[in-house]
């Protein structure tokens, strides 16, 4: 995925998640509990508090951060939409989204220092456990 979004950085990261947290939402029923069963990995639904699902909300963040790089946006409604010219303002498709988030994560995320390693990168942190 690296080489196809055109990183700089190779990234070797890969394996089996044993537990995936998803809040109880319509999208993480039926279907996608099969397919995590499946996979033969666990799943746990994290308390309301947002100060309990750091993980997820730091990603949130970052990828806020990453969007403000693009021109437009889009709404939840039409109502709320008015008459922004959604098509016209749009500066990318789901594609380019798509490999300016691998880019972001590989090239800058896995490279940035973070304190929960105590000062290192995760790319530092995977090989160091790989050996």
């Amino acid at each position: 995925m690296a080489k196809w979004a055109g990183c700089r950085s190779d990234w070797a990261m890969f394996g089996r998640f044993e537990c995936l947290a998803t809040d109880g939402g319509p999208p993480f029923r039926d279907e996608f509990e099969d397919a995590v069963r499946h996979c033969r990995s666990g799943r746990s639904l994290p308390d309301q508090d947002p100060r309990m699902r750091g993980t997820i909300e730091s990603f949130f963040r970052l990828f806020r951060r990453l969007c403000r790089y693009f021109t437009g946006q889009s709404f939840s409604n039409v109502v709320e939409k008015g008459d922004y010219e959604a098509e016209e303002m749009a500066s990318l498709v789901f594609e380019g989204l798509v490999r300016a988030a691998i880019v972001f994560i590989v090239d800058s995320y896995h490279h940035r220092k973070h304190r929960g390693l105590g000062g290192r990168t995760p790319y530092a942190v995977w090989n160091e456990a790989r050996g």
